[in-house]
């Protein structure tokens, strides 16, 4: 109980806002052991003892709301979610999504400043959500004065990136008209004090869903006997 207050400390944005060309259907409504990914990534998270998680949508928005309907009463307001008592849930929306997933990430960030948090998971959905141990060594791992934590499998890092207040406002205050508005380029900017690599046991950090075939390999990762169902 203890561990899981202490990841309730730590609210998840969840980037969902891409076209998802090469997959060829929204990957947030991808199948995931019955459910779509969203909803897979949404329960577990809250599984692990989460209280809140934010949704950025872009593209697709219709989509979204016509196979997860109860998401659209969560636009723009808090909801308590289907998945756990207490869990909550707040779906904003990029109206820009050309803009890429930097603004994705920055409409996302700028909608939690009202809430108070230690810091701030960000996971894009085409990233399963990897184990519990992920978080709670992330969690464990975190310095306020730390601006960016990453989990690290086998010297190479991954996802969910943890986010402290101090960098999150700057993100928040990068123009998105200039060249340097890319997350990337944000890390590699910080100074090797100001960022942190957490070793954990879990290749699932390094996972990602772009295609059709990455995604039939991850489904036999996760679950060989079941089927895509769309």
């Amino acid at each position: 109980m203890k561990i899981h207050n202490h990841i309730a400390a730590f609210p998840l944005i969840i980037l969902a806002g891409g076209k998802s060309s090469r997959m060829g259907i929204p990957k947030g409504l991808i199948a995931i052991n019955n459910q779509t990914m969203l909803e897979h990534q949404l329960k577990t998270f809250y599984s692990y003892g989460g209280k809140k998680a934010l949704v950025v949508l872009g593209y697709d928005i219709d989509t979204y709301f016509d196979q997860i309907p109860w998401i659209a009463q969560a636009v723009d307001t808090w909801i308590e979610t289907p998945f756990a008592q207490d869990s909550l849930v707040k779906v904003v929306i990029n109206k820009k999504p050309e803009l890429e997933k930097f603004s994705s990430l920055q409409i996302g960030l700028s909608a939690m400043t009202d809430q108070i948090f230690k810091g701030l998971f960000v996971l894009p959905i085409d990233v399963p959500i990897p184990s519990e141990h992920v978080w709670i060594r992330l969690t464990q791992s975190f310095n306020q004065f730390i601006f960016a934590t990453f989990p690290q499998f086998e010297n190479r890092i991954g996802h969910p990136l943890l986010f402290s207040c101090q960098f999150i406002n700057e993100l928040i205050n990068v123009p998105i008209d200039l060249d340097e508005a890319h997350l990337d380029i944000q890390i590699n900017k910080l100074s090797n004090t100001q960022k942190q690599y957490v070793e954990v046991d879990d290749s699932y950090v390094h996972l990602n869903i772009n295609t059709p075939e990455e995604l039939d390999n991850f489904r036999e990762l996760f679950d060989p006997s079941s089927s895509i169902l769309w």
